[in-house]
């Protein structure tokens, strides 16, 4: 029954996007853990009258409780200190904060809150020892900030039919969190269950493009309990829209750009005015959203926190036709942000930053940057081309000869080191500063040196790359040097 229910009810992982498995029909914040709330009752009913655990052999569960663990707003700390962490709220009766132990606070947000599902997935984060050790532990450094469990790393990610969830510096001082709504419809059905419509209960993608931000220790967009629930309040969301409609329902089929300090990940829909949305996060810095429209369609840019306090807004291009907007995840705004032909210039104490997110090609070049493309990021000594040809600032030069594919470089003490995503593999050519040595030097790629070919001013080597990698890391280093050999990535479900 088990195992029938579970396939039923869970998306499977998709390997060509890697997109991982485990989210659930229902939604995040509410129904998916009241299912949870009745396996938990059946698991302690077994354990309790013959010793039988049904949550061993059955990687769907383990699943669907990594998904949860993934989808948690963990950047927030009070200012009492209290280790709150969040669910995004999405669907209907969104209104779940889950704690360390399952402790009721007295702050005014433990107040305006329903604790349904108080200490839940704690309680299968002790259920689960036995059976997902790993797993286990993970959930409870996630639920406890630290105090209990150990660290699970999470890096950035894609959920088949749920969306991207981009991270930066988990549990670290610069941790940043993007949680981006990108729901898919269910394309098949069962013999005996209901139609494709009633596999997404209590939540859909009507709603997709909206944003949950969090970084600072602080959350800056949020939305009302059923704003994105049963009373959909378009206006009330952390989202864009044309005539009240958003990027609407369409699968989580991007390629996720994690780069570390600079990720990207651009979230198509099926609304014919209303194209895509594009989402560059710079670590904690700042966040960057882009949303395309056909020609000069009006759309409305909408941001809500009725949790917090609202972050600094650049509305770099706002009005008809496709906008700009960047978040600075603090009150009181330190950039200085301009709008140029290929995005915006960002200055803030000296130092410039290049943000390029355009539609159409780009060809532009100064003193100092050039970039040809539509997509990309430079400030000194960091380099990230997304979309594009080429970029470089101060002469710091990244090339992609051939392929459909994005790469980032990151100048360091005699090393230059970088990360690569993508669709199609090809060849790239870095040009260093000329203070840098190539003399001796060698590419390795995830732990192996590549071939590779030199004019004693460049690097060129070959990229083999699918979006179903996810990323790949590399760096070009003196020979010999020890390699750089990423950690593994997560799989597309548990075994």
């Amino acid at each position: 029954m088990y195992t029938e229910w579970l396939k039923v009810y869970q998306r499977e992982g998709e390997p060509e996007n890697r997109a991982l498995a485990g989210r659930w029909v229902e939604s995040v914040a509410c129904y998916s853990q009241a299912a949870l709330r009745g396996l938990r009752h059946n698991t302690e009913g077994f354990l309790a009258y013959d010793g039988t655990d049904i949550l061993k052999d059955r990687p769907r569960i383990a699943d669907w409780l990594r998904w949860h663990m993934y989808a948690l707003v963990t950047p927030m700390r009070p200012p009492d200190g209290y280790p709150y962490v969040f669910s995004p709220p999405i669907g209907a009766h969104a209104r779940e904060a889950l704690f360390a132990l399952g402790r009721a606070g007295e702050t005014d947000v433990a107040r305006a809150t329903k604790w349904e599902f108080h200490g839940l997935l704690y309680d299968y984060a002790r259920l689960l020892e036995a059976s997902w050790p790993d797993l286990a532990a993970e959930l409870k450094y996630c639920l406890t900030k630290g105090r209990e469990g150990h660290n699970p790393h999470l890096e950035s990610a894609l959920f088949r039919d749920y969306g991207a969830i981009l991270r930066h510096d988990f549990a670290g001082p610069h941790e940043a969190y993007v949680g981006v709504q990108q729901i898919g419809a269910q394309t098949y059905t069962l013999p005996g269950y209901r139609s494709s419509g009633s596999m997404n209960y209590r939540w859909g993608g009507s709603t997709n493009g909206t944003i949950y931000y969090a970084a600072k220790e602080k959350i800056w967009s949020w939305n009302d309990y059923e704003a994105n629930g049963d009373r959909i309040e378009i206006n009330r969301l952390p989202v864009f829209e044309v005539e009240g409609r958003a990027l609407g329902v369409h699968a989580t089929d991007g390629v996720l750009y994690n780069f570390g300090d600079v990720q990207f990940y651009r979230a198509n829909g099926s609304n014919p005015a209303y194209r895509s949305r594009d989402v560059l996060l710079v670590s904690d810095d700042y966040l960057a959203l882009r949303d395309h429209v056909v020609g000069k369609t009006a759309g409305k840019f909408h941001w809500e926190n009725p949790i917090g306090e609202m972050p600094a807004i650049h509305a770099v291009r706002n009005g008809p036709g496709d906008n700009l907007h960047v978040v600075e995840p603090r009150v009181e705004p330190t950039y200085a942000v301009a709008a140029t032909v290929f995005g915006a210039q960002l200055i803030k104490s000296g130092r410039t930053e290049y943000l390029c997110m355009t539609e159409a090609e780009v060809n532009f070049a100064n003193d100092e940057f050039m970039f040809r493309g539509r997509t990309g990021f430079a400030r000194q000594g960091v380099l990230a081309l997304f979309e594009g040809q080429a970029i470089s600032f101060s002469g710091f030069k990244l090339e992609i000869v051939d392929g459909d594919f994005g790469a980032s470089v990151k100048l360091g003490a005699n090393v230059i080191q970088g990360r690569l995503a993508g669709r199609r593999g090809g060849m790239l050519r870095i040009t260093p500063p000329q203070e840098f040595s190539i003399a001796g030097k060698e590419v390795q790629v995830d732990g192996r040196t590549v071939p590779f070919q030199t004019d004693g001013k460049t690097f060129l080597f070959e990229v083999r790359i699918s979006a179903g990698d996810g990323y790949k890391i590399f760096r070009i280093a003196d020979s010999g040097a020890r390699p750089d050999v990423p950690p593994p990535h997560p799989p597309l479900t548990l075994r």
